[in-house]
């Protein structure tokens, strides 16, 4: 009775005729011309009205929408990793390039590659007790730091020595964090080089000349392939970057060669002596 008293106070203000439910009453409401010729609009809704907005999602099609797109990054996710992985190896490999430059230079000026340290026991190096493998590049590459002692470094100096840095490679090692992650190994891959106790005594720390012979088949450096401080153990050698998937190898003339973890791991349970082991899994 309430709402039809509201309906005839809009169809008079309308210009109705005043009934509740008239058809004139009942065109004004709808947005019709009155008898007048005038048009109203609706002021008074019914908030019980089940008419659904068409624009609207059922909870059941947002689920199914949900769930496509879980789908869809589950399906990329791999392949983004995958690409991402091989952007880092590849600007691994540029900065090997950088490295070899260096070194071709300072063999220009001195007529060999530098030496190794002196022990033999620690390739990350670039000190011991004086410039060691890297170390001696100081004097080529635009920052210093990039080649300086491990011990002015702090940890986590690693990844900022600039093209001697693997960028997927560790950032530091234990207390020691300044070291150097990768690995000058020309002094053990040239042909001929052997431990001091072995031989006679060959020119080590030095590497043997030798590796002038076939410079695109002897590698000089590589990312760092150790597994342990001590080269001599019998253990797999894995990679400590690029996820463990392999290695870019710089060989003498300067080209970069990426070789994987699977052509090389196995050595390791075999040859203990790096001066062995180093020339099966690097040179060509």
């Amino acid at each position: 009775m309430i709402l039809d008293f509201r309906f005839w106070i809009l169809d008079c203000r309308a210009g109705g005729s005043g009934l509740p439910g008239s058809p004139a009453s009942l065109s004004g409401l709808a947005g019709q011309p009155a008898a007048d010729g005038r048009t109203t609009r609706p002021t008074l809704f019914n908030p019980k009205s089940k008419i659904k907005n068409p624009k609207s999602f059922t909870l059941i099609e947002l689920l199914v929408v949900v769930a496509i797109i879980a789908v869809l990054v589950a399906l990329l996710l791999p392949a983004v990793q995958q690409a991402r992985m091989q952007a880092l190896a590849t600007a691994c490999a540029s900065n090997w390039r950088q490295v070899g430059i260096y070194l071709t230079l300072y063999e220009n000026d001195y007529g060999k590659f530098p030496k190794c340290d002196p022990r033999g026991s620690e390739m990350r190096s670039v000190y011991y007790g004086e410039p060691v493998g890297f170390g001696l590049l100081g004097p080529y590459v635009p920052d210093p730091n990039w080649v300086g002692p491990w011990w002015a470094s702090p940890p986590g100096s690693a990844l900022k020595r600039g093209v001697f840095s693997d960028p997927t490679g560790a950032a530091d090692f234990g207390s020691v964090g300044g070291l150097i992650n990768i690995l000058y190994l020309l002094p053990y891959t040239s042909p001929g080089s052997e431990p001091p106790w072995r031989g006679g005594m060959p020119p080590f720390p030095w590497p043997t000349l030798a590796y002038r012979d076939r410079p695109s088949a002897i590698a000089s450096s590589a990312c760092d392939i150790r597994t342990s401080v001590n080269p001599y153990q019998f253990v797999p050698i894995i990679p400590y970057a690029h996820r463990g998937r392999g290695i870019n190898i710089l060989f003498v003339d300067g080209h970069v060669r990426w070789k994987t973890t699977d052509r090389f791991a196995d050595f390791g349970y075999a040859v203990p002596d790096p001066w062995v082991k180093y020339k099966l899994v690097l040179n060509e």
